[in-house]
């Protein structure tokens, strides 16, 4: 379940990392298709930014569910992320 939400967060979030990070100019050139029309394509640099961070809370969210069962982690988020944490 927690690797299906990673796939759609991270194919949701890394479309959209490319695109601010290409709009804002933070972008290169792939060397590897140098001398072609594809070569002058520019490409964003952080492409595996929104990966990485998906990756990284599903982790969190695995071992989270892992020490503790899903109803005291519900009622603690119900709450606001208050007090002692769940138990």
């Amino acid at each position: 379940m927690l690797a299906s939400a990673w796939l759609v967060v991270s194919s949701m979030c890394g479309t959209q990392v490319g695109e601010k990070t290409k709009a804002r100019g933070i972008c290169g050139k792939d060397l590897n298709k140098k001398g072609t029309p594809a070569g002058e394509v520019p490409v964003p640099e952080s492409g595996g930014l929104a990966v990485g961070c998906a990756f990284l809370l599903c982790v969190i969210m695995f071992e989270l569910i892992h020490y503790f069962d899903v109803g005291s982690l519900l009622r603690w988020a119900s709450q606001g992320f208050t007090g002692a944490g769940p138990t």
